[in-house]
């Protein structure tokens, strides 16, 4: 089933990035999505790059933010926000406010429903020691050093669902994803 959502989830950063506030609607998308410890009153006062494990990520926000605060100029681009049961197709639109702050603007824009995808879980049981790159864009996963594949693909190809303790999951950008952001800029 695919459904369309308008609503959005906003939240801004200061001049130095840290997380000065976030939209009203922010705690219960936390709440809905397994993240109660990302909490308004958890992540507000924090700086954004706390909340980006990966380098390359780290080193592409930071041309986005210079980028927008340098010219003026919104930037939008999609990306998907999955759940165990959904696939969210959304937007984020980053765009400068006064005094140096940015304002993010995330939407979904569609949802698809899917069967449950036990490596999204977040009270499955995870390996400590292995984890599995997932792209911060578009949420496919890296088989290996070239190839990004669909979750439920790497599901699959990996066994997952065969194992006790399932891989736990990092960030990075496939190659498309990080060209395409660029391309915005």
């Amino acid at each position: 089933m695919v459904e369309a959502m308008p609503e959005s989830f906003n939240y801004r950063i200061d001049r130095d990035n840290v997380l000065v506030s976030v939209s009203e609607n922010w705690n219960s998308f936390a709440a809905d999505n397994a993240g109660a410890s990302m909490s308004a009153a958890d992540v507000v006062g924090r700086a954004l790059d706390q909340f980006i494990a990966d380098e390359e990520t780290r080193a592409l926000y930071a041309l986005v933010l210079d980028s927008v605060r340098g010219s003026n100029r919104a930037i939008a681009f999609r990306f998907r926000c999955d759940s165990p049961t959904e696939r969210r197709f959304c937007e984020l639109r980053i765009s400068a406010g006064g005094d140096g702050s940015v304002d993010f603007e995330s939407r979904i824009l569609l949802t698809e429903s899917r069967h449950p995808v036990p490596l999204l879980e977040a009270d499955e049981q995870r390996d400590p020691d292995e984890f599995l790159k997932a792209c911060s864009v578009c949420k496919r996963i890296a088989a290996d050093q070239s190839e990004w594949i669909e979750i439920e693909a790497a599901m699959e190809r990996l066994q997952l669902d065969q194992r006790q303790r399932i891989p736990r999951i990092t960030h990075g950008l496939c190659a498309d994803c990080h060209a395409g952001i660029i391309a915005t800029l």
